[in-house]
């Protein structure tokens, strides 16, 4: 986590750390990947991962990944991932529910992970990222 977090963060984090500390106890293990990709709530609403167009190969890197439904659909598709999360029982989760070669979970809060050396992105997916975390950090302007 950074330095100085502001409030909605650090409550915001605390939240998600709580409710994935308490969802540990029924996780069943390995899942199957989902069969279409939802950017919302609501299943089937809007565009699917069309719009993205062939993933195949890409190296997509996944912020604010909870669970890791969203990464584990984009690694069935053929595209190796990183997904990110600053809650580290949501990762704890994730790595319990996907098991796939081109699948990697990692704890980390987002604008630290961005400016980490290593290997670059073809593409950033946040599905429910921003709609919980403060403004764009710096790295990402």
């Amino acid at each position: 986590m950074p330095e100085h977090p502001n409030q909605l963060t650090t409550t915001n984090l605390a939240a998600w750390q709580t409710y994935a500390t308490e969802a540990l106890t029924t996780e069943t293990g390995p899942a199957r990947p989902p069969t279409r990709l939802d950017w919302c709530q609501i299943p089937g609403i809007g565009p699917g991962a069309e719009i993205l167009g062939d993933i195949t190969g890409l190296r997509v890197l996944e912020l604010g990944c909870g669970t890791g439904n969203t990464s584990a659909y984009l690694a069935a598709a053929g595209a190796p991932v990183t997904g990110v999360d600053s809650a580290a029982a949501q990762i704890q989760r994730a790595r319990l529910r996907w098991q796939h070669p081109n699948l990697d979970f990692v704890h980390a809060e987002a604008s630290d992970h961005l400016q980490r050396p290593g290997p670059r992105f073809d593409a950033i997916v946040s599905v429910f990222g921003p709609s919980t975390g403060p403004h764009p950090p710096n790295s990402c302007r």
